[in-house]
Formats: C-alpha cells, structure tokens, sequence
C-alpha cells in the first residue's frame, strides 16, 4: 500500500542487502534498527500509524555500507575462528603424542622434541653446579658449614677460628659467629671473614672481636666463595719475605715487591697467608704497592696483626692490579 505520493508508510520491509533480515523504514529513510524475518511488528498507535499513510512514500533499497560492515566482520570472524580451530588442533594432537597411542610415523618426532627437553635440562643443571661450585653461597646448609671445623673465645676481645677448604679453588669465607654464655644462652652475633684460603689448606686464625660477651662462640653460618687471582697478576709478584725483629706495634716483619709487566702504571693489592712449619696457616697479611711504572720493581711492607714469626714462612695467595 502506497499513499498518493507513491510512497510505502514506516514498517518493516525486507533487507535485499541482508537475505533473511527486515529493517524499518520510518517513512522517509531506512533505519539502523533490523530484526530477524517474519518477526512479529511492534504495535503503533492508531494515530501514529494514520499520520504515516498519509505523509510517507515507497522505500527505498538498504544502504549499501551496512552490508559491508557486516562483510568485513564477517570475514575477520572468520579468520579468528580458524586461528582458534588450528590451535586447537595442533594442542589437541600434542596432548595426544605424550599422553600415548602413538603410531610409527609419529616415534621419531616424539623421540627428537623429548631428546632436545633433556638435553635443555642437563646443561641448566650443568650451570647450577657449576655457580655453586664457584661463586654461589649456600648460606650454611651445604658443604660450607662442614669447612668450619671449630670457634674458641680466648680472650674478651679474640676468638681462634679453625676452617678448612674442601674444594679445588682457592676461596674467602664470610662467617657468622654468634657468642653464648655458660649457661647456653646466646648473647650476640657478629660477621668475620677468612680470605683466600687455598685448596686444601688449613687455618687456625686468631680474629679481633667486636663483641665482648659470653664465654664461648659458634659458626653459625658460613658462605664460600671461589676468589682465585690472574696468573698474570701473580706472576708479577715476588715471594714475599719474613725477618727482623717485631715492629713498633708488635706486628712481625715481612715484605714483598711487584714488577709492573703492563704498558700503564698500575697499583697493586696484594694478600699473604702465614704459615706455619706443619703447613697450617696461622694469619694474614696484606701489601699495597701503588703507581708503579712499567717494568718498574716497587717493594712494600706487608701489614699484619701476628705478633710473632718463629719457624713462619709467608705465602703470596691474592694479587689485584688496577690502573693507577
């Protein structure tokens, strides 16, 4: 039905642009609004509807722009939908190669994805091994605890320290001693160091102690850490020397010398061990030997706390050179 104008009046007509679906036409223009066809139309009022015969002609066909909308839509739906079907596919078939019922075309393909899984495994074991074995502390729990042999409190102010290096490097220990009374309680803690002890060696070293309580100690907690110095570094370092008397601080007598074979003036650090006639190392010392030129011969004091040498022999153990 048109009016005298040959228009149709506002309903729902069907979409040619979309095959199964109406949309409304208010009369003069298409609408976004669309329903399935053969949906049952909502009702309008009787004045409503009058006014619309009498005022609105035929429609005309759909814009076109709503179908390629629904096109484009359409189509990355589509593309979604077969992305997530061939994953699901895929995943599917994995779970199904581990989970069994493989058959003889997929062995091989099993064998070689479970082969490069192992081989993954074993090097990230190889490299946790390899970290403890060389600079990872294992903060008292493993080995390191077992190199502390003994504490002894001696006097308020020192304690004698016995470790022994169970490894294969030349490695410095972080400690921490904790201090009781005679009755058990523990009374303080306090960290010490012992460095570059070397494989296999023995220590019975005096420390100073900043805690002046209780009447026994303990090793509480030790961390190792591998602290080997450059060949290179050592080489330029003579055997360091123990004579003459104590000096005015009581300390015993000992000196060293570094030849510089760099092209740059350098500066060097350089750690002793003390050692006594049965090999055990019984203290520390320590030499810094600065702004030497090349190939220059420059000596140094070695500072200790020691206070005697009698049948000691000096080891160089460490040695850091820097540019000055």
């Amino acid at each position: 039905m048109t009016d005298n104008s040959g228009r149709a009046p506002a309903g729902w007509y069907a979409d040619t642009n979309q095959p199964g679906t109406e949309r409304w036409w208010d009369g003069q223009a298409w609408t976004e609004h669309t329903r399935p066809a053969g949906a049952p139309p909502p009702p309008l009022a009787p004045s409503e509807r009058q006014a619309a015969i009498g005022r609105y002609g035929a429609p005309q066909p759909a814009p076109a722009p709503a179908k390629q909308r629904a096109g484009c839509f359409g189509i990355a739906t589509g593309v979604m939908v077969g992305i997530i079907a061939a994953v699901v596919i895929l995943v599917g078939g994995c779970v199904a190669l581990v989970a069994g019922g493989l058959d003889t075309a997929n062995d091989e393909l099993v064998s070689v994805a479970t082969s490069t899984l192992a081989s993954e495994t074993t090097t990230a074991g190889d490299d946790a091994a390899a970290r403890d074995d060389s600079v990872a502390p294992d903060n008292g729990g493993g080995q390191e605890i077992d190199d502390v042999v003994s504490c002894q409190r001696t006097d308020p102010q020192t304690i004698v320290l016995e470790v022994v290096n169970n490894t294969p490097k030349t490695s410095s220990y972080i400690l921490t001693v904790g201090y009781f009374d005679d009755s058990g309680a523990r009374l303080a803690d306090e960290t010490t160091f012992l460095n570059y002890l070397r494989p296999g060696e023995r220590a019975i070293e005096e420390h100073f102690t900043f805690e002046e309580q209780g009447t026994t100690c303990e090793v509480l907690d030790a961390e190792r850490f591998a602290a080997e110095s450059i060949e290179g570094e050592l080489a330029e370092v003579s055997a360091c020397e123990v004579g003459g008397a104590p000096d005015v601080l009581g300390s015993i007598q000992a000196s060293v010398s570094a030849t510089n074979g760099t092209p740059e003036t350098s500066d060097y650090a350089i750690d002793v061990a003390f050692v006594d006639a049965d090999g055990v190392r019984r203290g520390s010392g320590a030499a810094f030997v600065e702004s030497v030129r090349p190939g220059e011969t420059a000596p140094s004091d070695i500072f200790t706390t020691l206070d005697h040498a009698e049948g000691y022999s000096c080891d160089v153990v460490a040695v850091t050179r820097n540019a000055s």
